[in-house]
């Protein structure tokens, strides 16, 4: 907690800054998706459900659409954080096979947990150490799909903001798990770091938890298969929720613990800044693992980063691109109908924000042809667009080829390096010792080492044009001159469209690699790498000492400036 927050007044000090948006950022705890659907509630009954899916990703159950009007509370609140969705009973119950800690290979036909679907189209929520959800939808399949896709977001979405928090209390947590594992030589990221962080500790317990109740319960159930499960699951949830009640408790306390000690250290931090980043240096140096990780890196790292990455992009550039062709119909919808006052103020509601604010100046500035002003704006909107999403693409591909190739390093040269930085605590000053950790500074090390192939490669993809990729702003202007030189029905004058699928490999003279040893391991809690493009600042902002109110649309909120003008807040 100590180094957490040191790290925090270092970065403070420094004035570090997020690369600056072209988009207006958008904050919103608008309702992303309501259905009426058919749920298997807590009397075991089939009931017609008002769903609603918010922002925080929550899922809540209403009576009906009535109640939700009226502004009720949820009959329940569903967190699907972490669950599978399945939309089968068949995948649904192998899962449900896989869970199960049998191993006696009895054959048996069971029947599933509940019976009589009243539609043709369930849907399955698959809860880790919690009871299992159920949907369904009677006749259309369109339904259950979008229904789905949200259920699926939400399943992530809550692991992701977790980990974003920059807290010195999550940052410490989340460092304080990954050292936890590391030491039973567990490198790679975690699939169960989800929810908060009583959670994950939760779900720590029951991962050591799990091999002893099998052992000790198993042998006593006497029942039939489907008894079994139905008593295992129950006691397991049983046993989750009782752990994190203990848990909350101790945890609070020494979250409070740790507050107090920081604050009677925040003097000693302030005035010692300098003489402990000396200790930080000082530490570096004898920590003497660069060379053996500049020579793994090279030897089993860089090889592989640019196939890593193409994987990577594909996918990532296809979602970026939808999101962008959805954007730029709307905004077409709007150009098409700008005769259509009526028709035109009910698009103008569905339309993003950004380019809200840029239509009503377009059609101020001129009234006697708004609709070449209106397409001038949605280009400016599109070329904003491609920057923001070259700018979070080359984030996103960074952490992700980092996350994956770490934990390789790391379980490579754990057996050379572990007992070296076992001796290195006691040559720390001992009034810094709380604000300078050993495996802090080995990591870090590490990571520099990583660092610098991980930005070769992205930014040789950028300098090749790859993924419609840019380096700064003067990529992406010159970008545009050549677009905007072709027929807008080819592309967009100065918005190029991102390719929906990845530009070809490697020539094929050059030879063929052996097979990458770098496991997949996912995405991990590495830390934020800092921006190195130019920062471009947009030119619609949202002054600071603005007051401001907010005023509610079916895509989220407009703020209104006490003038009554409408200031865009969104993306």
């Amino acid at each position: 907690f100590s180094v957490a927050r040191f790290s925090q007044v270092e970065d403070d000090l420094e004035q570090q800054k997020e690369q600056t948006r072209q988009l207006l950022k958008h904050r919103s705890s608008a309702v992303l998706y309501e259905e009426l659907v058919l749920f298997f509630d807590e009397t075991r009954k089939w009931k017609e459900r008002y769903m609603v899916v918010r922002a925080n990703y929550c899922l809540e159950c209403h009576d009906s659409l009535e109640m939700f009007m009226k502004g009720a509370p949820p009959r329940q609140t569903l967190l699907p954080t972490g669950g599978t969705v399945l939309t089968t009973e068949e995948k649904y119950m192998a899962m449900v096979d896989q869970c199960f800690p049998d191993d006696t290979n009895v054959k048996e036909e069971f029947a599933p947990p509940l019976t009589g679907m009243p539609g043709q189209f369930p849907v399955y929520l698959r809860l880790p150490y919690r009871t299992d959800c159920y949907f369904c939808f009677k006749q259309q399949a369109k339904q259950r799909f979008v229904f789905v896709a949200h259920l699926a977001c939400l399943s992530v979405s809550l692991l992701s903001d977790f980990l974003k928090k920059k807290t010195c209390e999550v940052q410490a947590f989340l460092k304080a798990i990954q050292l936890y594992r590391q030491d039973k030589e567990r490198y790679e990221s975690w699939d169960m770091l989800i929810g908060s962080d009583v959670r994950v500790m939760a779900n720590l317990v029951m991962e050591q938890l799990l091999p002893s109740l099998e052992k000790e319960m198993l042998p006593r159930l006497k029942a039939k298969k489907t008894e079994k499960k139905r008593v295992w699951f129950a006691t397991v949830e049983a046993a989750y929720f009782l752990i994190q009640e203990h848990l909350l408790e101790g945890l609070s306390a020494l979250k409070e613990e740790c507050r107090v000690s920081v604050r009677q250290q925040e003097v000693l931090i302030h005035s010692d800044m300098d003489q402990i980043l000396g200790s930080r240096r000082q530490l570096e140096e004898k920590v003497r693992v660069s060379e053996p990780a500049e020579k793994l890196s090279s030897e089993k790292v860089q090889p592989y980063l640019a196939s890593v990455l193409e994987e990577l992009m594909e996918p990532i550039s296809s979602g970026f691109q939808e999101g962008r062709q959805l954007s730029e119909n709307m905004m077409d919808q709007v150009c098409q109908e700008v005769n259509d006052n009526e028709q035109l103020k009910k698009l103008m509601e569905n339309a993003a924000y950004t380019f809200e604010q840029l239509f009503y100046k377009a059609v101020q500035d001129n009234p006697y042809n708004p609709g070449s002003a209106i397409e001038k704006a949605k280009h400016r909107v599109l070329k904003q667009y491609d920057y923001d999403s070259s700018t979070v693409r080359k984030r996103i591909s960074r952490e992700a080829l980092v996350s994956i190739t770490l934990p390789f390093i790391k379980k490579n040269l754990a057996p050379t390096c572990k007992s070296e930085l076992q001796g290195l605590e006691q040559s720390i000053y001992t009034d810094h010792s709380n604000f300078v950790n050993v495996e802090n500074v080995y990591e870090d090390i590490l990571l520099q080492t990583l660092d610098k192939e991980v930005t070769t490669v992205v930014k040789e993809a950028a300098n090749l044009m790859k993924y419609n990729l840019f380096n700064d702003s003067r990529d992406l202007l010159s970008q545009s001159s050549r677009s905007s030189l072709s027929s807008p029905s080819a592309s967009t004058p100065g918005s190029p469209a991102m390719p929906k699928t990845s530009p070809g490999k490697t020539s094929s003279s050059s030879e063929p690699l052996p097979p990458s040893p770098l496991a997949v391991n996912g995405l991990s809690s590495s830390p934020e790498k800092k921006e190195e493009e130019q920062e471009v600042k947009g030119t619609d902002v949202l002054p600071q000492n603005e007051e401001v109110t907010v005023t509610g649309t079916p895509l989220g909120k407009v703020e209104q400036k006490e003038d009554g003008q409408s200031v865009v807040v969104s993306e």
